[in-house]
């Protein structure tokens, strides 16, 4: 693309920002996040800085930011520009709204602000529930953040319920074998291990005992 349109061209900069996120699915934040800038910088040129491909961009980018940890403050204040841009532009029932709502959640989560992530949350988890049109996967791991928000602060009974809700959401819309339902069950494995929980109760939501080994303080959507 770079060759035949140009650095800058959208269609070059929207591959940019699809390899930046294959990068980031294989744990190379650094490499995701040069790319991510130069796209975003490219777009907010380009198309403008409320633009929808700019913005999910910078969506990508705040997430890529916040797992490294080493910059915090930039990670929620890209993930709520986006937040507050698209709830002006399209109100709060729009998928695009959603899934900024989930990411900023997420950014807040892995700045370690868990009672900030669940309040951004909770609403989210009632709207996709009640929205049986919805097909956006990333959404239906909202409940899972909403359950490891929910252990983190604390309230460990409650956080079960929405681990259990959340595994057989996933399983019935997106299939047991999904990425999302994996990464449900390693969360919900982390947590059941912190409690002490037998080997057994682990095989009966068929999670491997080395899945929870380590995963309590990572996102259920980026391990």
């Amino acid at each position: 693309s770079r060759v035949v349109m140009g650095d800058n061209h959208p269609d070059t900069l929207t591959t940019m920002k699809s390899l930046a996120t294959l990068l980031f699915g294989m744990g190379k934040d650094a490499e995701a996040e040069a790319l991510l800038r130069e796209a975003l910088a490219g777009f907010t040129a380009q198309v403008g800085p409320g633009h929808p491909r700019t913005l999910s961009t910078m969506g990508a980018l705040s997430l890529v930011v916040a797992r490294q940890g080493r910059n915090p403050a930039e990670a929620e204040a890209l993930a709520r520009t986006v937040y507050d841009t698209l709830y002006a532009n399209l109100g709060p029932d729009h998928v695009a709204s959603k899934v900024a709502t989930r990411d900023l959640a997420e950014v807040l989560y892995a700045n370690g602000d868990h009672a900030a992530a669940l309040e951004v949350i909770e609403p989210l988890v009632v709207a996709v529930a009640d929205d049986p049109e919805n097909h956006n996967p990333g959404l239906h791991t909202s409940e899972t953040l909403m359950a490891v928000c929910l252990a983190e602060l604390g309230q460990p009974n409650q956080a079960e319920g929405h681990f259990v809700r959340a595994i057989r959401r996933i399983d019935a819309i997106l299939g047991p074998d999904s990425k999302e339902a994996h990464n449900a069950r390693c969360a919900f494995g982390a947590h059941l291990q912190r409690r002490g929980a037998p080997p057994e109760e682990l095989q009966r939501w068929g999670i491997d005992e080395d899945c929870g080994n380590g995963e309590s303080g990572r996102s259920p959507y980026t391990s």
